[in-house]
């Protein structure tokens, strides 16, 4: 992992315990456009991009088996799922993404809101 990649997951891990919202990643372009053009993520729809933070009700709905797939449970029950070298390839990215959001992990706020977290 790069250093501003390890700098990016550590903000994110802080904001996570913090504030425990319902979802975050740390990502970049060239990912949201793969994720938009391959697997028909809109924007603002919850990803993990390369690394990403659910909160615990989105993390009982993570699949045993995500390979290349690491995990860091937090205190709060929400859990850090990382996408780890080798394994960390473009089309790797969205295969894991796209399984999130087969597995229900991934699965949008109701609109109007009417919870702040899944």
């Amino acid at each position: 992992m790069s250093a501003a990649a390890a700098g990016g997951a550590e903000l994110l891990t802080l904001v996570a315990e913090t504030w425990e919202p319902d979802f975050g990643d740390v990502t970049d372009g060239d990912v949201l456009d793969a994720l938009e053009d391959e697997a028909d993520f809109g924007p603002g729809e919850p990803s993990v991009g390369r690394f990403g933070y659910l909160s615990s009700s989105r993390a009982t709905l993570v699949p045993a088996a995500l390979p290349g797939v690491s995990r860091t449970e937090l205190p709060t029950g929400g859990l850090l799922p990382a996408i780890t070298p080798p394994a960390a390839t473009m089309e790797q990215t969205v295969q894991v993404n796209v399984r999130l959001r087969e597995a229900g992990t991934l699965q949008p706020l109701p609109k109007p809101m009417d919870r702040s977290v899944w």
